[in-house]
């Protein structure tokens, strides 16, 4: 049980144990502000002194980092708005009418308003099927083949229409699995046919985290780490190893979003030390010693990159309950009490910190942000570097895009709010829970190519299914999962299937099957999809069922068997 405590006394207790440098892991969630994540950063690295910190949870392992190969920034060199100039769209990632709504709403606009071509690869069905021109369904392993594929100009008729202006979008497709392979052939693609990437991180926070350097391999501005350190997956494991002494959670749930839920509760029940700063109680903040409590997002000022790495401004509608505080300031009291006093106890003041300290975020203006003007387009003396003949970095109303960036293209954005108004605009007229289907133009869509099959050596095991998972938009998540309106649209759980694979097993759809790996097991529904043969996909958060409990490994297989 938790006794409540004064800050100064809380702060205090955790001080010595986050004093031990290289025996400190640090993990922070997806949905910190940039200001947090600088603070995050700023704390482990610099104050704390260890490089075992990261952000990474259900995309755990996901190498953002090669990103660089293709730009200045470890994020996207495109903006959305090229989307609908674009002459050849390449989807490979998750299905973003479930991940990223308002990206799927502008990608169908792009096909439906400007005709352009659309390429998705995909071991399973997405909602991108029904008007993509080309379809390549993967076997498991496969989309890096398939990626290779369109750049050779190989019997895929797919590569008929790979053209100039090109933008390659990639996002991790399932939690937990290693998709190095697969993003190096985007990279690959994307400087063969000097295509611009689109990179589609899962979280709100993701790529304000990764420039603000809660990376274990990157520090702020995407500069190298002079001494590597731990991703998520080896704090945890050394955690449970007991080499590592604390553990500091910053908004994050290692036990509900770790693609490994076992080794996470090894690791938070090792005798390691943990101090949690979260909104609301987790499983992972019950085997906490510390916990300080943080303002929800609709309570404190800060910033989002979105995914074409645009900063966006968040304004407080609420006072944080009790004596809660931001995360980066929670921070700052923590380095205070461990002898290092940063300074800092307003908004403006950490936008003066990450000016100097992040090289790629220097000159970019708070009060810029927070009065949004009207600006004009930007000059690029270097093709990478926006400047007006004020000096100010700009992106047009609603944002301003660190260094790095090639597109900067300015359009209008509604209020001032993380949301756009494409996404203010659909609710007011949809249904919570509801995006509508598009009509395919030639009856099903376009027709699916099979056949891009991974290296044999990626060949499955005789009676084994590689195993996909994936959130969908309303699901069991801290926030979701306490909102009465959203649980009555929730759906539940299932595993969608081959329909070989499931006359193999003398089943039908709409049957139960019972999938059992090294992790658990779970009897689910059977949904016969058009998914690749020899892989299943059930939902990562729905009631019931939480898929991290049968993940395990960067490449989890699963058995199947009957009731």
């Amino acid at each position: 049980e938790f006794e409540p405590v004064s800050w100064g006394e809380a702060v205090g207790a955790a001080a010595g144990p986050l004093s031990r440098g290289r025996r400190v892991g640090v993990i922070a969630g997806g949905h910190l502000t940039t200001e947090d994540a600088y603070g995050v950063a700023r704390l482990a690295k610099r104050t704390i002194g260890t490089p075992h910190v990261d952000s990474r949870l259900q995309d755990a392992g996901a190498p953002y980092e090669l990103a660089l190969e293709v730009g200045d920034a470890a994020g996207s060199t495109a903006t959305i708005n090229e989307l609908e100039s674009a002459r050849t769209i390449v989807w490979v990632g998750p299905d973003p009418k479930e991940t990223l709504p308002v990206l799927y709403l502008r990608l169908r606009q792009a096909w439906g308003d400007h005709n352009t071509k659309l390429i998705v690869i995909s071991a399973r069905r997405i909602s991108l099927d029904g008007f993509a021109t080309h379809v390549i369904r993967c076997d498991p392993g496969g989309e890096a083949h398939a990626l290779r594929g369109l750049m050779d100009g190989s019997e895929l008729p797919a590569a008929s229409d790979v053209g100039e202006p090109m933008v390659v979008c990639w996002g991790p497709s399932s939690p937990g699995r290693d998709e190095t392979g697969i993003f190096g052939a985007v990279t690959e693609l994307v400087k063969a046919k000097d295509a611009k990437l689109l990179m589609c991180p899962p979280h709100a926070g993701s790529q304000g985290l990764i420039d603000m350097g809660v990376h274990p391999t990157l520090d702020a501005g995407y500069r190298p780490a002079a001494a590597p350190g731990l991703d998520t997956r080896g704090i945890l494991q050394a955690a449970a190893d007991c080499e590592l002494d604390t553990l500091l959670l910053v908004g994050a749930d290692p036990i509900a979003d770790f693609p490994d839920s076992e080794l996470a509760t090894r690791a938070l029940a090792s005798g390691v030390f943990v101090v949690a700063v979260e909104i609301l109680p987790t499983e992972s903040v019950a085997y906490a010693d510390v916990v300080l409590p943080s303002a929800a997002y609709a309570e404190r000022e800060g910033t989002f990159t979105n995914l074409e790495r645009r900063l966006e401004k968040l304004q407080p509608v609420l006072s944080p309950p009790g004596s809660a505080l931001e995360p980066w300031k929670i921070c700052a009291r923590l380095a205070a009490a461990m002898g290092e006093n940063w300074g800092l106890s307003e908004f403006d003041d950490v936008w003066r910190a990450i000016n100097a300290d992040v090289p790629s975020h220097a000159g970019l203006q708070a009060d810029h942000l927070r009065n949004q003007p009207v600006t004009p387009a930007p000059y690029y003396e270097s093709g990478f570097e926006g400047a007006t003949s004020s000096g100010t970095k700009v992106a047009g109303p609603g944002g301003q895009y660190p260094h790095g960036h090639r597109g900067g293209s300015p359009f209008q954005t509604g209020q001032n709010w993380p949301l756009s108004w494409e996404l203010r605009a659909f609710e007011a007229k949809q249904r919570p829970g509801l995006i509508p289907s598009v009509p395919a133009r030639n009856g099903d869509g376009a027709p699916v190519v099979r056949g891009a099959a991974p290296p044999a050596s990626a060949a499955r095991a005789p009676g084994r299914f590689a195993l996909y998972s994936g959130r969908l938009l309303y699901d069991e998540g801290t926030m979701v999962s306490r909102t009465a309106a959203l649980r009555g649209i929730q759906k539940k759980p299932f595993v969608e299937m081959h329909p070989e694979d499931v006359k193999e097993l003398e089943l039908s759809d709409g049957d139960s099957v019972v999938l059992e790996s090294d992790a658990g097991s779970a009897e689910l529904r059977i949904i016969v999809s058009d998914i690749a043969r020899g892989a299943v996909f059930v939902p990562y958060d729905q009631e019931g069922l939480r898929a991290n409990r049968l993940i395990r490994g960067a490449s989890p297989t699963v058995e199947l068997h009957k009731p």
